[in-house]
């Protein structure tokens, strides 16, 4: 029995009603083809140089050649990612800068952490680099746990991202290896090795389900595209690269090192490319990540029959209508541009669920923005009978004739059923 069976079967007789708005709107879009703060698409960077006492993060509406400064203090570099909601970066070890540049003090943590990733339940997950004890720690509020250690082998741990597919962690390591690790258990596979060339970065490709990763190497590093089942697609030598991140709408990835950055197409064709003075001969971007990529935030445990919160946060949309739907896979996305894909399949479970089709299971899957930030709170329910890690993919579009195609989309969130 299928997931719309399901809960069909587990509701009783319920009659469907979908909303004439709605479906009028999603008609129209499916067949349509502060001078420092960040906007909807803006890069976001870290800088690091030797010696110096302090470091920088960045904005850039991208491409434009001129950085902006968001945040500056006397610190140790460390990791950079869009925090949930959208409305921070989380940084270093660790604190949480807004998009006013106002930092707050989260918690504290090891010189040693690499890189971050959240969970669905909105924790942080952060690699460990010491070489003696690789591993996985999970930070809660301000609670830092281990969540699993690694073989030595591995030496360390340093980029890490969230598997769109399944839900589960991604990692690379210092001797080559791309590994799997099970969000709920630990267990590791292994998805591709190559020993002896560590891996300083990788992000997932929602479009194709890859991934996108930098390996070191000498005396350049790699830019490489590495299928699911650890064939690698393309690559591209040549390049000072030491960190990536990937535009979940456009399916465009970003790399930096040394004092540029690099915007590649999914198969690695270089599509600009831009240099910008950061300081002396030994400053360099050390981390980057996109504004835009938690503009659809979700909190869920993801046990059978418990709620799933979904925060939005489009700002650049405020005041307009919005709507959410479900999905049980990321592709084929829905493309209402070249440049403008929603990551959802269109399946049975995005066309029952699509802006509140289900009423009492969906709550808040069709509305208007808030005024002032451009947000909205939704819900729904995990259905009951599920096979424990199906995923549920969240997504969300606000209807903006500013935005090309009139619609400002937002990321597609995973859900992985426990």
């Amino acid at each position: 029995m299928d997931l719309a069976a399901r809960l069909v079967s587990g509701r009783g007789n319920i009659m469907i009603r979908f909303n004439p708005v709605f479906i009028l709107m999603a008609a129209a879009s499916l067949c349509s083809s502060g001078a420092a703060q960040p906007v909807q698409g803006d890069l976001v960077l870290s800088k690091f140089e030797y010696l110096s006492t302090t470091t920088d993060i960045y904005t850039v509406t991208w491409p434009a050649p001129t950085l902006k400064t968001l945040y500056t203090r006397t610190w140790k570099p460390g990791p950079l990612l869009t925090a949930y909601g959208n409305r921070f970066v989380y940084y270093a070890h660790l604190d949480k800068v807004s998009s006013l540049g106002i930092s707050t003090k989260v918690t504290s943590i090891s010189d040693n952490v690499s890189d971050y990733e959240l969970d669905q339940d909105g924790t942080l997950m952060a690699c460990d680099l010491d070489h003696k004890k690789p591993c996985l720690l999970r930070i809660s509020g301000t609670m830092v746990a281990t969540f699993c250690t690694l073989s030595t082998v591995h030496r360390f741990l340093h980029p890490i991202c969230r598997d769109g597919d399944t839900g589960n962690w991604v990692v690379g390591t210092g001797n080559g290896g791309l590994l799997r690790v099970d969000r709920v258990t630990g267990d590791v596979t292994t998805i591709h090795s190559r020993p002896g060339v560590g891996i300083s970065g990788v992000d997932f490709l929602p479009r194709t389900g890859d991934f996108a990763v930098i390996r070191d190497g000498y005396p350049s590093k790699e830019i490489a595209v590495i299928d699911r089942t650890g064939t690698v697609l393309h690559s591209l030598t040549g390049l000072s690269l030491g960190c990536l991140t990937v535009n979940h709408r456009t399916g465009r990835i970003f790399a930096a090192g040394l004092k540029t950055v690099h915007e590649f197409s999914s198969d690695l064709n270089i599509v600009n490319t831009r240099t910008y003075p950061i300081g002396g001969s030994l400053a360099q971007f050390y981390y980057l990540d996109i504004w835009d990529d938690r503009n659809v935030s979700v909190t869920a445990s993801g046990e059978p029959a418990t709620r799933a919160q979904v925060d939005l946060c489009f700002f650049q949309s405020r005041s307009q209508p919005y709507v959410v739907a479900l999905s049980l896979s990321q592709r084929p996305g829905i493309a209402f541009g070249p440049d403008n894909v929603l990551n959802l399949a269109p399946d049975l479970l995005f066309l029952i669920t699509a802006g509140g089709a289900l009423p009492w299971w969906t709550e808040g899957f069709a509305g208007t923005l808030s005024s002032d930030q451009g947000t909205a709170i939704a819900s729904f329910t995990i259905p009951i009978g599920l096979p424990p890690g199906t995923c549920i993919h969240v997504g969300a579009v606000a209807v903006n004739p500013a935005f090309p195609d009139g619609l400002d989309v937002g990321n597609v969130a995973c859900v992985q059923v426990q």
